[in-house]
């Protein structure tokens, strides 16, 4: 991945709030994270991102809520207009 000052910046702004979020949502443990290759690479990519969970059963619990949430909460809705 190839990215100017500016988008980089970005990226780390909007990851710094990704964090803060799942934090206030309870999980402060879970983080993610943009490295930046500082020595001489070999390719395109200088950059690595990678995110940490501290169980594959904390990660299908928190990304099943996070994507059913609004699915959930849009089938009540629809529920109690046909009522």
């Amino acid at each position: 991945m190839t990215l100017t000052s500016a988008h980089e910046a970005t990226l780390l702004a909007a990851l710094a709030d990704v964090n803060a979020a799942v934090a206030d949502a309870g999980h402060p443990e879970i983080r993610y994270r943009l490295y930046k290759v500082v020595c001489k690479q070999t390719g395109n990519y200088i950059y690595m991102w990678e995110s940490s969970w501290p169980s594959g059963a904390v990660y299908s619990e928190f990304t099943t809520a996070c994507l059913s949430g609004g699915d959930q909460e849009a089938s009540g809705n629809e529920a109690a207009d046909e009522e």
